[in-house]
């Protein structure tokens, strides 16, 4: 071997580097119209999916680009497959980053994955169910005197009297976003019948991240792979790998990422909570 030659043993080393991404989606629709004074919610038959911005498709692309440079920094593979929660807003910041990556990896299909969704607790029925909310987390409109109004079972949305399934059924069967493999299947289901009054618990939602994140590592060995999900389970992933409150995590923004190395039995964070706008908390091996 030359001194020019690449040492086997260490492209071995690089070759089986198992890398997974974890992102969440870019701005909504619901809380942008919200921030702006109106209210989104009563525009919509689907109350529980707010699409993106067009600053959160671009937020996407941005993110894609940033991660395909960031790998080529770090000599990690470049990413060969990328899932998402089945939420609209969700699946179209995954096609955008797929964009962003760069242009060899266009053709990349996005793979839909119930077990990235949304934590399905209370304050996620109540940002879409409730009366008179608009959008906000954990809704809990008020009166004048500043106590928490009171509704009865039959004024909240109809959809949210149903298991979640029939919404997350409505999500495989949705072919209106470009960029999706349609011919994939989720791997893990959501099968609780999980509706208001019977809400899914943080350990629950903890526990299906780290065991989808387990499941995708496992399927793509020494590949880069990236996984879009939400404000919630973002943070609460990283508490489940590190053992580390959510607070050294910080809040999860906009098209934030972090990057996660598997090592033995664990992983390990490479980065924690970057986004395109700040250099967040950085985490070295």
């Amino acid at each position: 071997m030359t001194v020019d030659e690449p040492n086997a043993d260490a492209l071995k080393e690089k070759k089986e580097r198992t890398v997974v991404i974890v992102a969440r989606h870019g701005e909504r629709l619901d809380y942008s119209t919200r921030d702006e004074g109106g209210n989104w919610i009563p525009t919509t038959t689907t109350p529980w999916d707010p699409p993106l911005t067009q600053q959160g498709h671009k937020q996407g692309n941005a993110l894609g680009e940033m991660v395909s440079k960031l790998l080529q920094e770090r000599g990690l593979a470049g990413v060969s497959a990328v899932y998402s929660s089945p939420f609209t807003r969700c699946r179209q910041t995954a096609v955008a980053a797929v964009n962003g990556l760069s242009a060899n990896k266009s053709s990349i299909a996005v793979r839909l994955e119930q077990g990235l969704a949304e934590s399905l607790n209370e304050s996620w029925y109540r940002s879409w169910c409730v009366p008179g909310t608009n959008g906000s987390w954990g809704f809990r409109p008020k009166n004048a005197d500043g106590t928490v109004v009171n509704f009865d079972l039959a004024s909240i949305h109809p959809q949210a009297k149903l298991p979640v399934q029939s919404i997350l059924l409505e999500f495989e069967k949705d072919q209106s976003i470009s960029g999706m493999d349609s011919d994939y299947s989720s791997d893990h289901k959501i099968e609780q019948n999980y509706m208001w009054g019977t809400f899914e618990s943080r350990q629950d939602q903890r526990t299906r991240m780290h065991d989808m994140i387990e499941r995708l590592a496992k399927a793509h060995p020494g590949e880069t792979i990236m996984l879009f999900s939400h404000g919630g389970p973002v943070t609460h992933l990283y508490e489940e790998l590190t053992g580390n409150h959510w607070s050294v995590h910080g809040d999860s923004s906009y098209a934030c990422y972090s990057v996660y190395e598997k090592e033995g039995e664990g992983w390990v964070p490479l980065l924690v909570n970057q986004n395109t706008s700040s250099s967040g908390k950085i985490k070295y091996v």
